[in-house]
């Protein structure tokens, strides 16, 4: 099983990228006989069920194969009164449009310098 606070690029990278470490100081022969091992399906599998739990992946209905996620770049959200009013006194105030004030709030960077998350949900 794969650490619960994997992240699914870092495990990406580390074990498929082109430069992985896995794959350091392999030659061609070495890296066929790799892909072909149990081992390295094990791995393929737990990176796609770790970009599924994450959100990069999703599994298309038709193939059944783990495929990148597309974004719509919408999302409906709810939130309080008061805030919604805030919100679009402090737009009018910044002469912006709502969804311009809220993309700045949100483009700013969710993680810490220390790599913990900003929300406090972790």
């Amino acid at each position: 099983m794969v650490a619960a606070n994997a992240d699914f690029r870092v495990f990406h990278n580390h074990f498929f990228s082109q430069s992985s470490s896995l794959l350091k100081g392999l030659n061609k022969e070495q890296r066929k006989a790799l892909v072909k091992s149990s081992l390295y399906r094990k791995l393929a599998e737990l990176e796609t069920q770790l970009g599924v739990d994450q959100g990069y992946l999703t599994i298309d209905n038709k193939t059944g194969k783990a495929v990148e996620r597309e974004f719509s770049g919408e999302f409906r959200l709810r939130l309080a009164k008061s805030l919604h009013q805030k919100l679009v006194i402090e737009a009018k105030r910044e002469h912006v449009s709502l969804n311009q004030l809220c993309l700045i709030k949100l483009a700013q960077p969710l993680e810490t310098a220390s790599g913990g998350n900003s929300t406090g949900l972790r």
